[in-house]
């Protein structure tokens, strides 16, 4: 990024963070104390009163013995997530499951839920506008999350053309489901992290893609607030040959979860 970096999204990650889950995979014969290891990551939404975790089809597809679990932010351990997810298979690649209020409440939590009036319509960010992401690199995760005490990746990026020449990739990024931000240290704001480098992205599949909305509203004369950001897509995977995330955009994600437009 060339431009000055806005002090106002220097706190958007709080804003974020307690609607994230980190989802481990702990299989049969784990047995160390607590078990498991990161798998993807995932958002807790609210719809007509119902709780779901949502995540990428492809994290949430594992064999029968295997068990997921989930973290809820200021938890102080991991809890499993019951039932069978819901899924959308490639390109979507979207996986919904409920967690009842017994499961939701079953440790003390300070998780929030994202809501529908925070998910945009459609994926139309104004020109140079920043997008941010929030999620779980594997090689940074630790087993036994705790409250969060070891803080995601979030970082600021702008989104990138479309390019085709990911067209040999598999799977491969495909027009319209899919769009790209550019994810290196050249064009990348990294804003929580381990490190002072990008960690690599997997881990991060199913973390949400928010629409900071900045640039549109401080456009306008208005003054931007962390409420302004709506969700603009789901991550999905990253592109080696472009050197970027690919992302789910909200359409598909909407039309999966039954939104309708209006």
């Amino acid at each position: 990024m060339t431009r000055e970096f806005p002090v106002a999204l220097e706190q958007f990650s709080d804003f974020v963070e307690p609607f994230i889950s980190a989802i481990s995979l702990i299989k049969p014969d784990d047995e160390r104390a607590p078990p498991g290891d990161h798998h993807g990551t995932g958002s807790f939404f609210l719809l007509d009163d119902v709780r779901l975790l949502i995540t990428c089809e492809h994290v949430a597809n594992v064999p029968a013995n295997v068990i997921l679990g989930m973290t809820q932010y200021r938890a102080e351990h991991a809890i499993s997530i019951p039932g069978i997810f819901s899924t959308s298979e490639y390109p979507v690649d979207i996986a919904a499951i409920h967690i009842p209020d017994r499961n939701w409440g079953r440790v003390s939590h300070a998780a929030r839920c994202v809501e529908l009036n925070m998910l945009s319509k459609r994926h139309e960010p104004v020109d140079g506008e920043y997008l941010f992401v929030y999620g779980f690199p594997g090689e940074d995760a630790v087993v036994g999350f705790g409250e969060h005490s070891h803080r995601g990746l979030g970082v600021f990026l702008h989104e990138i053309e479309f390019s085709s020449v990911t067209v040999d990739e598999e799977p491969k990024p495909v027009e319209p489901h899919h769009f790209f931000i550019p994810y290196s240290p050249n064009h990348a704001r990294l804003l929580e992290g381990s490190n002072s480098v990008l960690s690599r992205a997997e881990g991060m599949s199913g973390s949400l893609v928010w629409n900071t909305r900045y640039t549109e509203v401080t456009s306008q004369g208005e003054e931007w607030r962390p409420e302004d950001a709506r969700v603009t897509g789901v991550l999905w995977g990253h592109s080696s040959k472009v050197g970027a995330l690919v992302v789910t955009k909200i359409e598909y994600l909407r039309y999966f979860l039954g939104i309708d437009e209006d």
